[in-house]
């Protein structure tokens, strides 16, 4: 293994086209729906920081990513605003389908079935394509 730099959150999504225009939709790069007391959250919570919670919510529940830093491990439930600091660094939304495969590995021509929440679930339960194969390596070179 070579001393590569770590790719930011930002290298895996920043070049992403703007939500709305037909190559983010031909990419499936669609916002989620939120509930506006949500979206009022999000507007309140600066990039790399956290929600600080409530008697109701726990605090490392929500949270919004930084550019610069790394993506957290990306679970079946990054939809949902409060299941994980999953908020886009710029906007009030969580990660899209997209942006969530990207960091796993995926590549832009996997095509999901639609923007449901069992494709979310497919993107957090996968394994990250690059440590597998690092794994596939290192296995087979032990068996050889």
């Amino acid at each position: 293994l070579g001393a590569e730099p770590t790719s930011t959150l930002w290298d895996c999504i920043g070049d992403l086209p703007s939500i709305g225009s037909r190559e983010a939709a031909r990419l499936q790069h669609v916002a989620w729906n939120h509930s506006p007391a949500i979206l009022r959250r999000m507007g309140r919570i600066r990039e790399g920081a956290q929600w600080s919670g409530s008697q109701h919510h726990f605090s490392h529940s929500y949270g919004r990513l930084h550019r610069r830093g790394f993506a957290r491990t990306i679970t079946g439930f990054f939809p949902y605003a409060g299941c994980g600091r999953f908020w886009h660094p710029l906007q009030n939304r969580s990660l899209t389908i997209r942006e969530a495969a990207r960091i796993q590995g995926f590549p832009d021509s996997f095509a999901f079935l639609g923007q449901t929440k069992a494709d979310a679930r497919l993107v957090g339960n996968a394994l990250d394509s690059t440590f597998a194969s690092i794994c596939y390596d290192m296995v087979r070179a032990a068996l050889e």
